[in-house]
């Protein structure tokens, strides 16, 4: 409902206003949704075992998003998730907020032997204009050979604030007339 509120209020100021475009494939609100059934009704709502079917659907589906942990180590973490939010194999960093975050989450999922959900906007860098928008699930993991003890999956959209957006947009819908009426001419 908010996202339509601020559809309307931009259609409103800006007559040439454009829907967002729908994208196919992952519906990135329902990922962990899909995840947590798939667990639950794989797992029969136990810990992940660290080898099987499902544990091998991860990682060839989700591989770059994926971050293995052991009570806040990260024993691996996928190349877009390291590259993305400078997560690496060692200590969590637990000084950024997403690290704070991961930790509780995989905390929470260690603790209680169930799915935690993991969500939050967080600088790309401090000061950064560009927020991630960032949403995950922990899975608890039986130890296997990697010890890891927890699984998350982490999917995430970089946004800018309101006020950047409006500015780059409004001068966007600038230049395109600009140069509609030059060519006009």
């Amino acid at each position: 409902m908010k996202h339509a509120s601020i559809i309307e209020q931009r259609r409103r100021r800006e007559p040439d206003f454009d829907l967002p475009p729908q994208f196919a494939g992952v519906d990135d609100r329902r990922l962990g949704g899909r995840i947590i059934a798939s667990w639950t009704e794989g797992c029969g709502r136990r810990r992940l075992p660290a080898a099987g079917e499902f544990r091998a659907a991860l990682d060839a589906e989700w591989l770059p998003n994926l971050v293995w942990l052991d009570s806040g180590t990260v024993r691996n973490a996928g190349a877009s998730v390291a590259s993305t939010f400078g997560v690496t194999p060692g200590p969590l960093p637990v000084q950024s907020p997403f690290g704070r975050a991961l930790a509780l989450a995989a905390h929470r999922s260690e603790r209680d032997a169930m799915p935690a959900r993991l969500e939050g906007g967080f600088a790309r860098s401090p000061g950064g204009p560009v927020t991630l928008l960032t949403r995950g699930v922990v899975l608890p993991l039986d130890p296997g050979e990697d010890d890891a003890t927890a699984c998350a999956v982490i999917t995430w959209t970089e946004s800018l604030p309101t006020f950047d957006s409006d500015r780059l947009r409004h001068e966007l819908w600038l230049s395109l007339t600009s140069r509609a009426d030059g060519a006009m001419r």
